[in-house]
């Protein structure tokens, strides 16, 4: 981090204008706070000591040089004749704007974002379109719903299903949804993960994912796997028949590895990358993992419980002659610390220098042997071997 007050910073030296006051702190555009780095620094100095600044075009090396980290990235070289040079992502997303859409077009936006990005929209007199994310204890979601109504509104017209916990909550509704997109009354189907894998029709030539990345950043070992496996399986939904199919992927974080192997289907290198993490963390498949969650109404009270069910295991394996409790982790609330009004707490075992076997008699011994002595009648208990997601 470089300090930039008295730099002319519009971030740091205009609180007063913006604001009405300088003595605030200001959050916003993090990236901006980051030092140029050296070799491009070192770039521009010896640029300036020339002294003449006059008309000067874009040499070749420049996009040579985009169009080899294109191909090396996403395996899609690019002709110099379709690059075109912009000082911002703000003016390039107003080009694509005015390229792709006409005046008076919506254009939908995930909300929070990036305030300019709703500017760019209207200043170019298309309607803006913004979906709120759902914020649920830090995790972002989609409002299905929302999309619905805005696709709706943007395709007059345009038949529309929606297939997600809301509109499946009755028996075969989720079957009579499929049905309808099936026998073609329905010309988009819009849904959550349910639509992901297992479905097959042939009329269908474009998918659309958003926020494919999203999955990306949960707390979970298995958060890699899932977001490639996922959204591979989602995409396999268009183009399953003589006419081609189209898939386009939303995402933020376009440089991420995984993003990177899902566009070019790149299921050796995923796993390449994927075994090496796993191996050095020693993550299944190297080593076995089990996970023990208390969950209830009361979070003091899930909270003492599995205080109570940690202290009684510590003392049984002492009792065995194990003093080295690294292959512990917790207890500590979940990431996903509320379902249902219920409050969730965990502890995490690594098979690591302790038998297997050992551990799951004793952690069977106190859970279900012993459960009314050691846990309130109140609270849930759940054991899971190797357990597909940590959450």
């Amino acid at each position: 981090m470089v300090e930039r007050h008295n730099t002319n910073s519009l971030k740091w030296d205009d609180l007063e204008n913006r604001y009405g006051d300088s003595d605030l702190i200001s959050m916003w555009v993090a990236d901006m706070e980051f030092k140029t780095e050296d070799k491009i620094l070192e770039a521009m100095i010896e640029r300036i000591k020339h002294g003449v600044f006059g008309y000067s075009y874009i040499p070749d090396e420049y996009y040579k040089t985009f169009s080899n980290w294109m191909e090396k990235h996403y395996n899609c070289p690019v002709d110099k004749e379709t690059i075109r040079f912009s000082t911002g992502v703000v003016t390039a997303i107003s080009w694509c704007i005015n390229a792709f859409t006409n005046p008076q077009d919506a254009c939908l936006i995930l909300t929070p974002v990036y305030y300019p990005f709703h500017n760019v929209v209207t200043n170019n007199e298309r309607k803006l379109v913004t979906v709120d994310l759902i914020n649920d204890n830090g995790y972002f979601s989609m409002d299905y719903e929302k999309i619905e109504e805005e696709i709706k509104q943007i395709f007059e017209g345009v038949r529309v299903l929606r297939l997600d916990k809301d509109t499946t909550s009755q028996k075969y509704e989720m079957e009579n949804i499929l049905n309808k997109f099936q026998n073609k009354e329905a010309d988009i189907l819009i849904g959550t993960q349910m639509i992901s894998k297992g479905l097959d029709f042939k009329h269908v030539t474009l998918v659309g994912i958003l926020s494919a990345d999203m999955m990306l950043n949960f707390p979970d070992f298995k958060s890699f796997e899932n977001t490639f496996q996922l959204v591979t399986q989602v995409s396999g939904r268009a183009g399953r028949s003589e006419k081609e199919g189209k898939v386009i992927l939303q995402a933020y974080d376009t440089d991420s590895s995984v993003i990177k192997r899902i566009v070019n289907y790149d299921f050796d290198g995923f796993y390449e990358d994927e075994i090496k993490i796993r191996k050095l963390f020693n993550y299944t498949p190297f080593n076995n993992m089990i996970s023990v969650v208390v969950s209830g109404k009361n979070e003091y009270m899930v909270k003492k419980n599995i205080t109570n069910f940690y202290n009684t295991l510590v003392y049984l394996l002492k009792e065995r002659g194990i003093s080295d409790f690294d292959f512990i982790l917790g207890p500590n609330p979940c990431s996903i610390s509320k379902i249902n009004s219920n409050y969730r707490w965990q502890i995490l075992f690594k098979d690591d220098n302790i038998e297997i076997n050992l551990l799951k008699g004793i952690i069977k011994y106190i859970c279900i042997t012993k459960r009314d002595v050691v846990f309130d009648k109140e609270v849930n208990i759940s054991i899971d071997i190797n357990p597909n997601s940590i959450l």
